[in-house]
């Protein structure tokens, strides 16, 4: 070969990497945009108190009240202070009314829009939009697990969490407007405080920031929060995290007090209409704080770790979800946390499953959860079985009541089922045999 056809083989290879480096830069998918945290905004620190000291005093903003929120849960728990309360009546009967088939595993709480619209994600990384039929009407690819439940925003957009240490803020119409990457998973529920701050959790930090993504403040603890905070009436959070301690901090980020138990404390909070802080412990027990953090009272050993978020009866009962291996959803005495009466579940060959569904309580008080062991039950006030809805794998999300007699939840088998009494004509001559009546 001589040197010519040598500098004309060079040239060629050169321009044929270069043509390939030119395909791979225009045909990259385009990244997301994102929020860089600014340097600057707030952190502070846990600090390890003697004793408990509370700030004070406290500004009530909220009226003492047992009212539940108005409509579709659009947040955690459907309120700030995680009661599980719904205004609306559950069904009647568990007469399947559709399903939609996702990509994975759902833990995480469906949340709903005004036109009726439910946003959930899934273990398999993909944030869904549903119509109030079951239809999809957007997905997107979070590229990690979502076990967040999402926030619908006062400004309409969509907030949502995952593993791969992001917080994503999604349009109506599935565009993605910002992310906010932290500095661990973020898996807890969002929540939006009175005074337009969001509010979630991601390793071992609280985040706070502006409906566009622009940090305010962020709180360390000394590990991992599981626990998706509630807000009282003078804008307190109240969270969880697994180094044993409850949390108390104030709207500006700085620590008010924190409690300490014997276990991690990954279960949300409730917050009673007189302001005392329910929640539970992998201790096996449920605690109840007055505001200022001393404690008003603990229950006994419940056999189990509390993982599920705690709800509030209308009858001021604090309602528990217990793991292996004796399942069962308890009902404490909210005054004295007595044990009033308590729900079995089948035996688990193991501490880490059993009830981990919180429970959504509808405006006549009853009560829905899900299990292990594949089934959405209905229970009256006072523990008694009505009904169960059957799945086809673990029920360990939350269900959420988006309209009158309907519930939609999400189980692990990656279905997000919805059931609704059923509505027929009345036959006088019809009877039901036992065959027929539900579960």
């Amino acid at each position: 070969m001589t040197q010519q056809q040598r500098l004309i083989l060079t040239a060629l290879m050169w321009t044929a990497s270069f043509a390939v480096i030119g395909v791979m830069v225009v045909t990259a998918p385009e990244e997301e945009p994102w929020v860089r945290l600014s340097e600057g905004y707030p952190v502070t620190r846990y600090v390890d108190p003697t004793s408990v000291e509370a700030v004070g005093p406290f500004e009530v903003q909220g009226s003492l009240t047992t009212h539940a929120p108005h409509g579709a849960p659009a947040l955690f728990r459907g309120g700030l202070r995680h009661t599980g309360r719904s205004s609306f009546r559950g069904p009647e009967s568990a007469t399947l009314l559709w399903t939609f088939q996702a990509d994975g595993p759902i833990k995480a709480q469906p949340v709903f829009d005004s036109d009726g619209s439910a946003y959930f994600g899934t273990l398999a990384g993909t944030f869904y939009s549903v119509d109030a039929q079951g239809a999809l009407r957007w997905k997107a690819d979070l590229g990690a697990a979502v076990y967040s439940t999402a926030l619908v925003g006062k400004n309409g957009l969509i907030y949502v969490g995952c593993d791969g240490d992001r917080l994503h803020a999604f349009s109506a119409d599935g565009s993605r407007p910002f992310s906010v990457p932290t500095r661990g998973d973020a898996d807890t529920g969002i929540v939006e405080g009175a005074e337009g701050l969001v509010y979630f959790a991601a390793g071992s930090d609280l985040w706070a920031i502006l409906h566009d993504g622009t940090v305010q403040w962020r709180f360390e603890a000394a590990e991992k929060i599981f626990s998706t905070p509630a807000i009282g009436f003078d804008g307190t959070l109240y969270f969880g995290a697994q180094d044993d301690h409850l949390y108390a901090v104030d709207r500006s980020g700085q620590l008010r007090w924190r409690f300490k138990t014997n276990g991690d404390n990954d279960a949300a909070p409730a917050i009673g209409d007189d302001g005392t802080i329910y929640y539970g412990s992998d201790d096996g027990r449920v605690y109840a704080l007055a505001r200022d953090g001393t404690l008003r009272w603990k229950s006994e050993d419940l056999g189990g770790f509390v993982r599920a978020p705690l709800g509030l009866g209308l009858d001021q009962l604090v309602i528990a979800g217990v793991m292996g291996p004796r399942p069962r959803l308890t009902a404490l005495d909210g005054a004295t946390g007595q044990l009033v009466w308590y729900f079995p579940i089948e035996l688990a060959d193991s501490a880490q499953v059993g009830v981990e569904s919180g429970v959504v309580i509808d405006r006549e008080g009853r009560i829905f959860f899900g299990a292990f062991d594949e089934h959405v039950y209905a229970l009256e006030s006072n523990g008694q079985f009505r009904f169960a809805f059957p799945t086809r794998a673990d029920v360990d999300g939350t269900p959420s009541l988006p309209a009158e007699a309907q519930l939609v939840v999400g189980a692990d088998d990656g279905t997000l089922y919805a059931w609704a009494t059923e509505v027929r004509p009345r036959v006088e001559s019809e009877q039901v045999s036992a065959a027929e009546e539900p579960r």
